[in-house]
């Protein structure tokens, strides 16, 4: 449809004579209305435009990073010393971590031992051991026995020496049965 069917004979001719005149080419102007789809409208023309200013900037940078490459690829020597240094670097890195964590596992494994010989204050008995002399082999600690024992000789106030509480023969409580059980719950006496 074109706008002279749209506006009428009478309308069309007011607005040609408004448009009198003629293009950049050279023709006269023609007045149409577009509403097929071959209209292209002005934000999707930039979004587009966008896009394609987008990828000739990522065409560029790749042949950037291509072209650095092959600059690299010319000096295969600083590739194999760099890949040499980071080598290294994570040997290093590696080996300081299990040796953080072998630390580590023997600190737990004697916090809890000394736990388990029920020293009051751990900082202060590991301070008289001979860490030096303890060894950590498949979760036991080494040695520590030994030292623990002399400890507790000479300074048994940093560890709680009492024996569980044991009550004297013959004041011991007889367990009740089920039976006797119900009867004192029945009565309130439990």
């Amino acid at each position: 449809m074109n706008l002279k069917e749209l506006l009428g004979e009478e309308l069309y001719n007011q607005v040609a004579a408004a448009l009198k005149g003629k293009g950049p080419d050279g023709k006269d102007l023609e007045v149409a209305v577009i509403n097929d789809g071959s209209y292209f409208p002005k934000a999707k023309f930039d979004a587009v435009n966008e896009e394609n200013k987008a990828l000739k900037e990522q065409l560029k940078q790749r042949d950037t990073d291509i072209a650095e490459l092959k600059k690299l690829a010319g000096t295969n020597e600083e590739l194999k010393n760099q890949l040499s240094e980071l080598q290294k670097k994570y040997k290093t890195d590696t080996e300081s971590l299990n040796q953080r964590l072998t630390q580590l596992q023997f600190d737990n494994a004697l916090d809890v031992a000394l736990m388990g010989a029920k020293a009051k204050n751990i900082k202060a008995v590991k301070a008289l051991l001979d860490i030096e002399k303890i060894k950590l082999d498949n979760g036991q600690l080494l040695g520590l026995n030994e030292q623990l024992e002399a400890i507790k000789k000479d300074n048994d106030y940093l560890f709680d020496m009492q024996p569980p509480y044991k009550p004297v023969s013959g004041s011991e409580p007889k367990a009740l049965t089920i039976e006797q059980q119900f009867e004192k719950a029945l009565k309130g006496e439990i």
